[in-house]
């Protein structure tokens, strides 16, 4: 004896029904939502600049280093009340101590608001060889002298 099932599976977009929640593309977003972007400009500060069209509230940003392997210092973490749009802040990254690793070593930084989605952006900013690290952003300064 053979029992078979089948069903049809229809996916639609709520038949003309508004969802002001729904894009129709399977994003939801809400109207007071912003963006922000992630400027790195070397291994100690990184800017977080808001580039939606309303004020990004209660950002938090954490940055910290990374690589093959890499022990050091922990993250550090930067908050704001408000980025205003069009307007950026500074986090600095205030790091100290021992570090050991091999090969290069990267600044991972990441920012979000209470209305905005988690961006990442990381850089290379030097190169460990066990203890030894070689900041690139120090290196650039040594070209221009």
């Amino acid at each position: 004896m053979m029992v078979g099932v089948s069903g049809v599976l229809i996916l639609a977009d709520g038949f003309g029904i508004q969802n002001p929640g729904h894009t129709g593309t399977g994003l939801s977003f809400t109207p007071d939502e912003t963006e922000l972007e992630v400027t790195i400009i070397n291994h100690t500060l990184a800017y977080i600049r808001n580039v939606g069209n309303v004020d990004a509230h209660n950002v938090t940003c954490m940055m910290g280093f990374r690589g093959i392997i890499v022990w050091g210092p922990p993250d550090g973490i930067y908050v704001s009340d408000v980025i205003r749009v069009n307007e950026s802040v500074a986090a600095h990254y205030k790091h100290e101590g021992f570090m050991l690793g091999v090969g290069p070593l990267l600044l991972m930084v990441t920012a979000w608001a209470d209305n905005a989605p988690e961006v990442r952006e990381w850089k290379v900013v030097g190169f460990l060889i066990g203890y030894l690290v070689v900041f690139l952003d120090n290196m650039m300064l040594w070209q221009h002298l």
